[in-house]
């Protein structure tokens, strides 16, 4: 209703639609013959695997060794979940082993994940705001 009365519009006219995410870094370790493409895939196929989701639910960027991510989820609970086991000591190694099982020679060396969960986006007659 809040939304509604700030943009003067219908209550109707306002679908609530939240996600929220979890970000954090990795410190990698890349072997030289390995792409980018398929550093990102590994890593996204990693992340997606230990937290038991969907890869469109991860997205990972890279630049000199240290990946950045982001996941996804719509529901709270969830998203702290996430935090919790990402923010474990273990995490790292428990990456690198995924990695490894999956073929790739990436080695996940140190992991931080935010202290933040952040709530993102509202929709208003089909435009989404951020």
């Amino acid at each position: 209703e809040t939304i509604a009365n700030g943009y003067n519009v219908s209550t109707d006219d306002v679908t609530v639609d939240v996600s929220y995410i979890i970000s954090g870094v990795l410190n990698v370790s890349i072997p030289d013959d390995e792409t980018e493409a398929s550093v990102l895939a590994a890593l996204t196929n990693a992340i997606a695997t230990s937290l038991g989701v969907h890869t469109s639910q991860i997205q990972v960027t890279i630049e000199n060794n240290t990946a950045t991510y982001t996941v996804r989820s719509d529901n709270a609970e969830d998203a702290v979940q996430f935090q919790n086991m990402m923010d474990r000591t273990v995490y790292a190694s428990y990456l690198s082993s995924l990695l490894q099982q999956s073929g790739s020679g990436v080695v996940v060396l140190t992991s931080e994940t935010s202290d933040e969960v952040t709530a993102r986006k509202f929709h208003l007659h089909n435009v989404c705001f951020f």
